[in-house]
């Protein structure tokens, strides 16, 4: 009987070191994916989730996600891996930022992998995904990035403050403006803005159908109209009916507390405003204002890029889940549980965005702003460029420089620039 027994274990225990040996081999065949992204908190959460999905439904694949904190912590450290040649596979990046990363040879091109093989996208793959989000994604008539983490302008509207001084909701700028001194009396600000307004500026020069640079390299920042869009948010500054985060920079907090009627700011910041406002906070979320009479909205969050030095396989597995993210379910479910939008309009209709709709009705405001959003343009410079704009933004809130100096500076700046990087 104990021989028996002997025997037994033993049998268990080759039958246990065969399966580990099979196990290590199977690990050590994985193809393994790294990917750097700026997601944290809930964010993160959702994404480690879509990522667990994707391993278990491609087992030949590893993807491993890592955050760098914050978006220019990934952007610094993505430059430096560039230089020390330990770029990861992939990694979440603003669009703007393409045109310099494709200069330094950071890029995979994308073409190959949409046009060709298994998981090439369909001529109904490119039309069910917003022309908005493709177009921002091609570059010199190339794909180097494909959308996911995108978020748009809203604003956020105090429905307590509405009824408390008899109010109608505005839906334009000059409407905003003619409440203002009502809403002044009471010491509450009409509008609160994050600690740059260079997004809201944007949008108000962009309804004047100007754009601050153009597709060509002209510069418009110090033109008629770029000042008088600038203008509508520093004069209402400057008469203490608009109000910046500051060293807050989101004006989250400021409209929970009661300090402004409206809030314009980002959609994925919805999630901040559902987790954080008290239960007796009323509140909801429209379409950003219009302006003489256009509606628009601008496209910010990020793309995933693949990155160059990646081998063929890894390639492979890097576009395969860059598709996994952008496909119907997932983008849908990933819209659901962080209120960045969907990319593709099918998304929209699938059955948990639309619960989580009806569960979260101001979240609306972002799904139907997607037919009337732009994004701005990317050339050779945009980076050192958006860091001049944030300063010239800077110098007119805090120091009460003039539009018109502000950007006449910025206008000789964004010339060098686009000349320098010629």
């Amino acid at each position: 009987m104990k021989k028996k027994l002997v025997v037994s274990l033993f049998l268990i225990f080759l039958l246990g070191m065969s399966s580990t040996k099979v196990a290590a081999k199977s690990n050590a065949e994985l193809v393994k994916i790294t990917f750097w992204h700026a997601m944290n908190g809930p964010y993160k959460a959702a994404l480690d989730n879509i990522i667990t999905d994707f391993n278990e439904s491609h087992p030949e694949y590893q993807v491993e996600g890592t955050s760098q904190g914050s978006y220019s912590a990934l952007q610094q450290k993505l430059t430096a891996a560039a230089k020390a040649k330990t770029m990861p596979t992939i990694a979440q990046t603003v669009y703007t930022s393409v045109p310099d990363f494709q200069s330094a040879r950071m890029l995979q091109q994308l073409d190959p992998y949409m046009n060709h093989g298994k998981n090439a996208l369909t001529k109904k793959d490119r039309k069910d995904i917003y022309p908005v989000f493709m177009d921002s994604s091609k570059y010199q008539g190339h794909y180097y990035s494909m959308p996911f983490s995108k978020s748009l302008r809203v604003m956020y509207v105090n429905q307590d403050l509405l009824k408390k001084y008899h109010l109608k909701q505005p839906t334009s700028w000059e409407a905003m403006q003619k409440i203002s001194k009502k809403l002044k009396k009471h010491d509450i600000y009409t509008v609160g803005l994050d600690k740059s307004f260079d997004i809201e500026y944007d949008m108000l020069i962009h309804q004047l159908g100007v754009r601050q640079i153009t597709k060509k390299g002209k510069v418009n920042i110090d033109s008629k109209a770029s000042l008088q869009a600038a203008h509508v948010i520093t004069d209402m500054l400057k008469a203490g009916t608009a109000k910046t985060a500051g060293a807050d920079k989101y004006f989250t907090n400021g409209f929970i507390q009661g300090k402004a009627l409206l809030y314009i700011g980002s959609s994925a910041g919805m999630t901040q405003i559902q987790q954080q406002a008290p239960k007796d906070f009323h509140w909801t979320a429209v379409p950003v204002p219009s302006y003489h009479g256009k509606q628009t909205t601008e496209v910010a969050g990020n793309d995933l890029v693949m990155l160059s030095g990646a081998k063929k396989q890894q390639q492979k597995g890097a576009w395969a889940f860059m598709k996994y993210l952008t496909s119907r379910q997932v983008t849908a479910k990933w819209a659901a549980e962080t209120n960045y939008v969907p990319v593709r309009r099918s998304a929209v209709k699938e059955k948990v965005y639309q619960n989580y709709l009806k569960k979260n009705p101001e979240a609306k405001a972002a799904a139907e702003s997607l037919p009337n959003a732009f994004t701005g343009v990317a050339f050779k410079g945009s980076n050192e460029y958006q860091l001049e704009m944030w300063n010239a933004v800077d110098s007119m809130v805090t120091k009460g420089t003039s539009p018109e100096k502000a950007f006449k500076k910025l206008a000789k700046q964004a010339k060098t620039i686009i000349a320098d990087h010629q």
